[in-house]
């Protein structure tokens, strides 16, 4: 807190108060004055959760991978309801919108790179929010699921498959365990390559349940049957190297 903020009040025996700022007297009411004492008090616990914020992005980084993941916009097919996969559909006009808004959001931080899938509803995102302010990698690991033969069908029909579908794959398509095998090799790279750093993944559901998996320990089988609800940004905190073997 600057100096002197305190000092400047002084209390007087008929219960009114004295503001010296500036050397001008001025007599204030009590209740003035609580206000006056709240404000200082919101503004005390504000930096010590700046401090803390500080201390975390600071020393404790040396000892991490610090992870956004954001879901990529709105796609023409996410708007008729349809499941894509692997099909490249491509933003809306909505989806759009959307990324300039990321974008927005993040204006006044630094990320080390910016990691999208090869599918144009992931990178487009990445690239509309972003410009050229970040590296922005394409890494196919991180792609949707393979919904094979049940490619661009209806969402409702393809969430009721997704809990059959975690050792059993698509037909002509993959599972969930496939998918959790390259989220697993993608985040051994990231901890290889970008330990200490803060990085930011635009991805899909399947590049999330990944995330959960490995990160948080949360089953795929448990991930595919939640219900889904968009979010500003989720994080994720690689402290150690994965220790799981499947």
């Amino acid at each position: 807190m600057p100096t002197g903020i305190l000092s400047r009040i002084h209390i007087c025996v008929n219960t009114k108060f004295v503001d010296t700022t500036n050397n001008v007297k001025k007599e204030i009411d009590s209740n003035d004055l609580l206000d006056g004492i709240g404000v200082i008090s919101k503004y005390i616990l504000a930096q010590i959760k700046r401090k803390n914020k500080k201390n975390i992005s600071g020393n404790n980084r040396k000892n991490m991978v610090t992870i956004i993941f954001e879901s990529h916009g709105t796609t023409t097919d996410n708007e008729k309801h349809i499941a894509s996969g692997w099909a490249d559909a491509e933003l809306s006009e909505l989806g759009i919108k959307q990324a300039k808004e990321l974008g927005e959001r993040y204006k006044d931080e630094y990320f080390d790179a910016i990691f999208c899938s090869d599918l144009q509803r992931s990178y487009k995102t990445a690239e509309i929010a972003f410009g050229n302010r970040f590296p922005i990698k394409k890494d196919s690991r991180l792609k949707e699921c393979d919904y094979g033969d049940f490619t661009q069908h209806s969402s409702e029909e393809v969430d009721k498959e997704k809990p059959k579908r975690i050792k059993k794959p698509f037909p002509n398509g993959e599972s969930y365990e496939q998918i959790s095998a390259r989220m697993k090799d993608f985040i051994r790279d990231l901890i290889k390559n970008y330990w200490t750093k803060k990085v930011m993944i635009i991805g899909h559901r399947a590049t999330q349940y990944g995330l959960d998996y490995w990160i948080k320990n949360i089953p795929i089988s448990q991930s595919v049957i939640n219900p889904w609800k968009w979010q500003p940004g989720w994080e994720y905190i690689l402290f150690e190297k994965i220790n799981k073997t499947s």
